[in-house]
């Protein structure tokens, strides 16, 4: 499990829990975490394991973080998700050979960022229910593009910078360069602020269309008692 902390307010938070006031006013959210993120993080640090098959026993004791090997053999058996095995043993067998396979990490990658997407779309699907319309479809399939960059995002807070460009160019067909902390940011930004621009807000249709604007004559027509137009109408020449 992964666990979060928020909190709304530096200074200022707390929750009211039955009765009673709770002044910490942080929020712990605390989510499935797939232990394979970590298991590439230990294959990415074991020494020729893109060009060479190596033990499982040979991966876990990783002299970069042995504590971390430990833990992750009894978490994960089946290291076929990232890499390429050799051999017919048994999965979780000491005996069989793995090496690192970049194009299954990228696919295993790909699976979580559309498992991100098909979560955020069935929320934003339950908010504009029923509505259809040509401007909707085309906002639709922009925030497609925004989902997508938005949870490239997300799953790349997990990952190598290396493996973050190469899911990058992955999904979206561009390679991330730069501050990727910075590109994050942006796109769940983007993603999540929901901010109206003037063009999103600006009106299809002119619907001053069809009302004529009064001239000051019939204006100040209107506004006359009956006494000022009986005087209006006579003759003052005599």
């Amino acid at each position: 499990m992964e666990v979060n902390a928020y909190m709304a307010h530096k200074d200022k938070a707390s929750w009211f829990v039955n009765d009673r006031v709770h002044t910490d006013g942080k929020m712990y959210a605390a989510t499935p975490f797939d232990p394979l993120f970590l298991m590439l993080a230990v294959l990415e640090r074991c020494p020729s394991i893109e060009t060479s098959f190596h033990r499982r026993d040979q991966i876990l004791s990783c002299e970069s973080c042995p504590a971390l090997g430990r833990t992750l053999g009894a978490l994960v058996a089946d290291f076929s998700p990232l890499c390429e095995r050799k051999g017919k043993e048994a999965v979780g067998d000491d005996s069989s050979l793995w090496r690192l396979d970049e194009a299954r990490v990228v696919a295993w990658l790909k699976t979580k960022v559309e498992a991100v997407v098909a979560a955020m779309a069935l929320v934003s699907a339950a908010a504009v229910s029923g509505f259809r319309s040509s401007s909707a479809r085309n906002k639709k399939r922009k925030r497609s593009d925004e989902l997508a960059g938005f949870a490239v995002a997300l799953v790349s807070d997990y990952v190598s910078e290396t493996w973050a460009a190469k899911l990058s160019e992955a999904v979206t067909g561009v390679t991330t360069s730069g501050d990727r902390a910075a590109a994050a940011k942006k796109a769940k930004t983007s993603a999540s602020s929901g901010a109206a621009t003037d063009a999103d807000i600006a009106p299809l249709e002119d619907y001053s269309k069809g009302f004529k604007k009064s001239s000051s004559t019939a204006s100040a027509a209107s506004k006359m008692t009956p006494a000022q137009k009986r005087l209006s109408q006579t003759n003052l020449k005599g």
